[in-house]
């Protein structure tokens, strides 16, 4: 199953379209089973609540949308549904709908942040032809945000360079990552961040795959580098430590779901 991109113009809700529903910075759940792609009948009177509706496309078919609720809607805990976090459901939920909840994460963070227009103040109005916000007033223009980020790791012989950032459980590694910066290459950026974050110098970076993340709405771009140069020597606040590591002693890595977790198991198995 796939999500069908279009900008069929916004219409009435039907009782047998899809919807995924946002608080917040969380997405509404299931407590059953964790389910978050309900119909708008699944809802009930609870998406009458919804104070903005987002188009995504079309699911197996059938128009499907973002209901954004209050930020600040509750549910007691004995009640069928509850905001829960998309995260949770990576390796759980299948990569489909995992990026069809992503997605409407990402539009209804976009809404928030473009209510008003940056140039002159006044308010945007959704589009219906493209998924833009146009200003009522001045007519700039607001697409959806996407920041692109590089990550990837380092292989040196039978080793890879992998990272413990300070935000990670105890005992997680995984590949290095940043934003891109202004006038930067992909690669570039990850050279950069490698020698920034480890003090390794890196070349040869090879392009695998990418990945969107939206928390809130990054563009993963995975690369495996190659080591040029130099030892390892973190900063000791963002990165706490960082090590080479051989297929037969890998540290704690992140799921096979993350980009990250494909590039290790992409180098375990070129090994």
């Amino acid at each position: 199953m796939t999500l069908v991109l279009d900008f069929s113009a916004d219409q009435s809700l039907a009782d047998a379209d899809w919807v995924v529903g946002i608080i917040g910075s969380r997405v509404l759940m299931r407590r059953a089973d964790q389910a978050f792609l309900f119909t708008v009948a699944g809802l009930g009177e609870l998406a009458g609540l919804a104070q903005e509706r987002l188009y995504l496309g079309r699911w197996c078919g059938k128009p499907c949308y973002a209901l954004v609720f209050p930020s600040e809607l509750s549910f007691p805990d004995d009640f069928p549904l509850y905001a829960g976090s998309l995260r949770s459901q990576l390796g759980v939920a299948s990569d489909a709908l995992f990026y069809l909840a992503g997605r409407a994460q990402q539009l209804a963070h976009w809404s928030e942040y473009h209510r008003f227009c940056g140039r002159c103040g006044m308010p945007t109005k959704l589009q219906l032809h493209e998924r833009v916000l146009a200003c009522t007033r001045c007519g700039a223009l607001f697409y959806p945000r996407i920041a692109p980020c590089v990550i990837g790791i380092v292989v040196r012989d039978d080793k890879c360079l992998l990272a413990h950032n300070a935000n990670f459980r105890e005992g997680l590694y995984s590949a290095i990552a940043g934003f891109i910066e202004p006038g930067e290459t992909a690669e570039q950026a990850l050279l950069r961040e490698i020698y920034e974050e480890t003090g390794i110098i890196a070349e040869r970076a090879e392009y695998i795959c990418s990945q969107p993340w939206p928390f809130p709405s990054q563009l993963m771009l995975g690369f495996i580098a190659h080591y040029k140069s130099g030892e390892i020597r973190v900063d000791g606040t963002e990165i706490t430590d960082a090590g080479w590591f051989s297929p037969h002693d890998m540290p704690q890595i992140p799921p096979p779901q993350t980009i990250s977790g494909k590039l290790i198991d992409l180098f375990l198995h070129r090994t």
